[in-house]
């Protein structure tokens, strides 16, 4: 297997673990859960963006992953969502029903982590072993 298709598979592993943390925590319930949900929901965006792109720069990463957050939430100001999130539990987590201003704080939250821990992983990689 080549190495863009390791990184790949290691980028699906993320997402999927990164869901399962989301409904992990959204099942805790309360303000944290929520909070903690909207930033998986950034982290997986962005790793998303890095499966689709692994060779693109960070802040090229981030920024695609931001724009994906921020507009499926803007687009939760529109009946659509929430109609398709009433019919479909998949709906229902992935585009979420209401606009809340703070899922896009969380959202950029997670996006940024993931932003950083990318670019960590890049340098290391470049770097070499210490």
């Amino acid at each position: 297997m080549g190495q863009w298709m390791m990184r790949r598979a290691w980028v699906g592993v993320g997402v999927l673990l990164t869901i399962a943390c989301g409904l992990g925590v959204r099942r805790i319930g309360g303000a944290f859960g929520e909070h903690a949900g909207n930033v998986a929901w950034g982290v997986m965006s962005t790793l998303i963006v890095l499966g689709v792109v692994p060779r693109a720069r960070v802040w090229v990463v981030a920024g695609a992953a931001v724009a994906i957050v921020f507009g499926i939430e803007f687009l939760q100001l529109t009946p659509y969502p929430a109609q398709w999130s009433a019919e479909s539990v998949i709906g229902r987590y992935t585009l979420g029903g209401v606009f809340e201003w703070h899922d896009l704080v969380g959202g950029a939250v997670g996006v940024g982590w993931a932003a950083m821990g990318v670019a960590q992983v890049r340098r290391r990689q470049t770097r070499g072993p210490d």
